[in-house]
């Protein structure tokens, strides 16, 4: 039996092997099958012992092996949105001095909105190299698409 689709959000990082359980959503795709995959990139450690891996682009794109072609990839957020989750899981993971937390919540709401003025991103501090804008230099996670071939 092959599957049309797969969906696996948030778990390729507490796999200890994320190569080879992808090699199997690979397997059992139907040839043109489509696997949705998403994995944290920037993002605070959690859930416990087997949270294995973040990835960066290279890293989720070589995670898809020989037998998937990548059709697109985008960042869930933008570099300052990331900025936000990372404080509101500091206030949801770590005691925090109560008068602190009115502006860890304000930080959380407020980041975001930077993003709007981040005109370009690039790879490295030099800025040579503009990247893809989807996909961003600084995202809480990642999302694939990706076609069985």
């Amino acid at each position: 039996r092959s599957e049309d689709r797969i969906v696996c959000t948030g778990l390729a990082e507490h796999l200890p092997d994320p190569h080879a359980s992808v090699a199997e959503m690979a397997r059992i795709l139907r040839p043109g099958g489509r696997l949705i995959l998403s994995a944290s990139a920037v993002f605070s450690f959690h859930g416990g012992r087997d949270n294995y891996y973040h990835f960066t682009p290279a890293g989720l794109e070589s995670v898809l092996g020989d037998d998937l072609d990548l059709v697109e990839m985008r960042g869930s957020t933008g570099p300052f949105e990331t900025l936000g989750v990372l404080a509101q899981r500091i206030a949801l993971q770590c005691d925090v001095f109560p008068p602190v937390r009115p502006f860890l919540d304000l930080l959380t709401r407020t980041l975001p909105l930077l993003d709007r003025a981040v005109a370009r991103q690039f790879d490295n501090m030099a800025k040579l190299k503009p990247v893809d804008p989807a996909v961003g230099v600084m995202p809480a996670a990642l999302i694939v698409v990706a076609r069985k071939v």
